[in-house]
């Protein structure tokens, strides 16, 4: 699931809605790769995980199986609009990418550490995501120190909310 973009109107019932889906179909895991948030706030994020534990309390399913949870932030989740103009109190208190906020955050909210890249395994699966560029996620470095910990024979899955050049993003070719 991408750009649920939260603070939209009706958006929260659209998230939650898909959510249960998810869980009537038995999912093993919900990736969600950027714009969670629509103007990059906290509480747009909280909403987010408000949603979430209530789909999915403690991160279970209706049967108890274990959803695994997999989000990386993206242009929206970094966006600082009005940022400029706030003061350092406001910033501390309201946007994701102020100081340590996101780090804190996604502890907070989620109970997940949070990473530039992140990798989790599902089922002997390797899940993995990157952040939105502006937060630096450094993908080649990772995998220069992880590569070798993947099983070759099972393929890896990827996710972050920038289009790769070439593919979707028509003449723009990414962002």
């Amino acid at each position: 699931v991408s750009d649920v973009h939260l603070g939209g109107e009706g958006k929260d019932a659209d998230l939650e809605r898909v959510l249960r889906f998810f869980d009537a179909e038995g999912v093993d895991a919900v990736m969600v790769p950027g714009d969670i948030a629509h103007t990059g706030r906290i509480s747009q994020m909280e909403e987010f995980a408000r949603i979430w534990f209530e789909v999915f309390p403690d991160g279970l399913g209706l049967d108890g199986r274990k959803v695994e949870l997999m989000i990386s932030a993206g242009n929206h989740d970094a966006w600082t609009l009005g940022y400029d103009k706030a003061s350092e109190a406001d910033r501390r208190a309201n946007w994701l990418v102020y100081g340590d906020n996101l780090p804190q955050t996604w502890r907070r909210l989620f109970g997940l550490a949070w990473a530039p890249v992140w990798r989790r395994v599902v089922k002997g699966y390797v899940f993995m995501g990157s952040e939105w560029p502006t937060l630096k996620p450094d993908f080649e470095g990772f995998m220069a120190r992880h590569g070798r910990e993947f099983d070759p024979k099972l393929p890896f899955f990827h996710c972050q909310h920038e289009h790769p050049r070439g593919t979707c993003h028509g003449e723009y070719g990414g962002c």
